[in-house]
């Protein structure tokens, strides 16, 4: 395997006993930042309703503004981007209406803020390498994040590894209990 990088994305996954151990080894990151959510549709919505529910701060762009959008705006736009606070934000979730506006989202993300973690949601499985390659830290499709929102538990707070020395100090985690 490969070492550890800044903006990593541990999931891990087992029996609730052994879960707990895992994170017995953990401590808190250094970035204090909310966590930013571009798109606030369905999964934008599921996804700001678990992060809070574990006592993450979010801050929410949409096109679109509604109940529950933060800054109504283009996440393509760098205005939008630095009104949100991405160049301090935990991490950036896209959760964008189509995959070519998580691409473009994501290119422009990376390009405004090269290190904060990138986790971007798209419709069709062939678009998850793409992310990779314009600088998603995480690509999800569709069908795994269905799966994805039902089983993932973040840790609150983030946390990062404290076992391994050569573990980045921002790489974070997110436990996947198995029941029986």
């Amino acid at each position: 395997g490969r070492d550890s990088y800044a903006g990593d994305i541990i999931v891990a996954v087992g029996r609730e006993p052994a879960l707990e151990s895992l994170s017995r080894l953990a401590v808190p990151l250094v970035h204090h930042g909310p966590i930013v959510i571009a798109g606030f549709g369905e999964v934008g919505r599921q996804v700001q309703e678990m992060l809070t529910t574990a006592g993450e701060k979010t801050v929410t762009i949409d096109q679109t503004p509604t109940t529950g959008v933060d800054i109504a705006g283009n996440a393509l736009d760098w205005g939008t981007l630095k009104k949100a606070g991405v160049r301090t934000a935990s991490a950036v979730v896209l959760t964008l209406g189509n995959d070519s506006e998580a691409l473009f989202a994501a290119t422009v993300i990376r390009e405004f803020a090269p290190d904060v973690p990138l986790i971007a949601r798209v419709n069709q499985p062939h678009s998850v390498h793409r992310l990779y390659r314009v600088g998603a830290d995480l690509a999800l499709s569709i069908d795994c994040w269905a799966l994805a929102s039902e089983s993932l538990t973040p840790v609150s707070p983030p946390v990062a590894s404290s076992a391994t020395s050569s573990m980045a100090s921002s790489t974070v985690f997110f436990l996947v209990a198995i029941t029986d």
